[in-house]
């Protein structure tokens, strides 16, 4: 027998030396030479491995080597590798879980005839970490509650949280995490009208439907779900998946829909609505208190705007946690005017015209681009910083306007005020100072002020409603459709315009009562002669069925998103828009 060369007891020192098990084979699949590393993983010596079929100790070589040869070449020009997951069989028949890796190797003057060489990772501690980790997502999940006291509390939730992520860092690196802050809008009724214990039984409710709700869609998506409660009527919801979790915003949609039926305690029946935040990134690079803060600013965020919606933040991996706005830098950011307007188009449904444009608030920073809404807006809210961004914005509309109707283009803009805004008489009597400052006509000025807003204001709101309405402004109420208001009960109040929830066309494709209930409104709102404005519209369906709801403005994605007036008065000179 020829004694080895220099060259291969080199190598077969450094193929000993590596911690992964070798093999090299001919192209009949005989094995030619195995490491220390191969020997205990196949629990055969090496004078066992040297000779076998590598076809009876891998089973995906089993079906068809010649076809894995001829991959392993394809590879090979290429300059790549082939690997695939698959299992091997030991000496005691047990089958292993690897992760196998096949190339071909350089032929020398020392080699007869092709050889290859097999890498195998064991993958047995991977697979039992990942089992791990599903057994203690499931753990995330609710016990059943039978009062309203005994949910899962915050530090129970946040330590099942890390139990996860730990182990995710060893067994799903790319798993994904969402946390949702939510509160259940004007439940403070319950308490008021029929006592405390109502109040617990309808939490108690709520809460076995949120839970069923989380169930069904951890069934339907392969989620792994938790829950706690945060404090009366707020919950803190975990989603975590180990693929992207996509589609959030009509995750919400849904969550907001499993509290649409009536809800019955002490022989009276509520509807609730929820208002929603949602944080979401990759949970190897997640923190539960900075998901959990930034979902509740969002959530803040939509309370304050009249609740019964969503927003969404989504961390990027790898990303720095995002600075947390505050008084300091939103003074900053207001005195460096970095709040701008923006504005979306509001599109004639038969024309392709723009009718006119909704002004909406953004915070444009030099250094982190546009900031999420839901980062800024509660600081605004609860630092009484709101009246004086808006007016700063404000001002701004006005001057854009000014500088349009110079070119020719008078169209009529539409801005948000809040329940604060509308309470204070300088801020109203400022909106009249600007518009006559700026040289802008105040009935070019479309107020829009929520559902909600208008019943919390009551009969107070209807007298700031007519002194707006005198001093030459337009009423819109925004988001109809969602709050307690009526269409008859808006007869006292000298409106112009009303828009319609994008809720409401949201599901109209899919579902014919959407369809009837969402014609309905239109027809009563033209009765009453006021003006329509369908918000949300997005996808092409969507908008054929707006446009075979007659005359109306038409307001969504499927047009334009918000832009600067820069791009806005582009949109004016390109208009009209193509009417599909």
């Amino acid at each position: 027998m020829q004694a080895p060369t220099v060259q291969e007891l080199q190598l077969r020192a450094m193929l000993d030396a590596s911690q992964e098990a070798i093999l090299t084979f001919d192209a009949q699949g005989s094995v030619i030479d195995a490491n220390a590393a191969a020997e205990h993983l196949f629990r055969f010596g090496q004078s066992e491995l040297k000779g076998a079929r590598v076809v009876n100790l891998i089973t995906e070589l089993r079906d068809d080597l010649p076809y894995f040869i001829d991959q392993i070449h394809q590879h090979s020009a290429n300059h790549q590798t082939l690997s695939l997951d698959t299992f091997i069989h030991t000496s005691n028949a047990q089958a292993v879980p690897v992760q196998l890796t096949l190339r071909l190797l350089p032929h020398t003057d020392s080699t007869s005839g092709e050889r290859f060489v097999a890498l195998f990772s064991d993958r047995s501690r991977e697979l039992a970490l990942q089992e791990q980790l599903r057994n203690a997502l499931q753990g995330l999940g609710l016990k059943k509650p039978d009062t309203a006291t005994v949910f899962h509390t915050r530090n129970y939730l946040k330590e099942r949280f890390n139990e996860v992520k730990t182990l995710a860092m060893a067994s799903a690196p790319t798993a994904c995490v969402a946390v949702a802050c939510i509160n259940i809008d004007r439940f403070k009724r319950v308490n008021d009208l029929l006592g405390y214990d109502a109040g617990d039984h309808a939490i108690t409710a709520i809460g076995h439907r949120i839970d069923a709700f989380l169930r069904h869609e951890s069934d339907a998506n392969g989620w792994d779900v938790g829950m706690c409660r945060l404090s009366g009527d707020e919950f803190a919801l975990v989603l975590i998946s180990e693929h992207p979790l996509i589609g959030l915003t009509d995750w919400c949609k849904r969550l907001q829909n499993c509290l649409g039926e009536p809800l019955e305690t002490h022989n009276q029946r509520f509807v609730f609505s929820l208002s929603a935040g949602v944080a979401s990134g990759v949970l190897v690079h997640s923190e539960f208190e900075a998901l959990l803060t930034d979902s509740e600013m969002s959530m803040r965020a939509v309370k304050m705007r009249g609740g019964n919606d969503c927003l969404t933040y989504n961390a990027q991996e790898g990303q720095t946690p995002r600075p947390r706005a505050t008084e300091h830098n939103v003074i900053l950011g207001m005195e460096r005017k970095q709040f701008q307007p923006f504005f979306q188009p509001k599109v004639c449904s038969d024309t392709g015209q723009i009718l006119g444009f909704e002004a909406l608030l953004r915070w444009q920073h030099p250094e982190r681009g546009l900031i999420p809404l839901g980062e800024f807006l509660p600081v605004l809210e609860s630092s009484s910083l709101m009246l004086d961004v808006g007016l700063q914005i404000f001002e701004q509309v006005v001057a854009t306007m000014a500088q349009w109707q110079a070119k020719g283009v008078n169209l009529p803009v539409s801005f948000n005020v809040s329940n604060g805004e509308l309470l204070s008489e300088h801020f109203r009597t400022s909106l009249s100072r600007l518009v006559k400052e700026a040289g802008v006509s105040p009935d070019q000025i479309y107020l829009e002020i929520t559902e909600t807003v208008l019943a919390n204001l009551g009969s107070t709101g209807e007298d700031i409603f007519n002194e707006l309405q005198q001093a030459g402004f337009r009423l819109s109420v925004d988001d109809f459709g969602v709050g307690t208001s009526s269409l008859s009960r808006l007869r006292s109040i000298p409106l112009r315009e009303i828009k319609v929830d994008r809720s409401f066309i949201s599901d109209v494709t899919s579902s014919s009562r959407d369809l009837e209930l969402l014609r309905g409104i239109v027809n009563l709102a033209k009765n009453l002669g006021l003006e329509v404005v369908i918000e949300g519209v997005e996808s092409p369906q969507q908008l054929s069925i707006a446009k075979s709801l007659g005359h109306l403005s038409i307001q969504g994605f499927c047009y334009s998103r918000a832009v600067n007036p820069m791009q806005a008065l582009e949109l004016i000179e390109r208009q009209p828009f193509a009417i599909h």
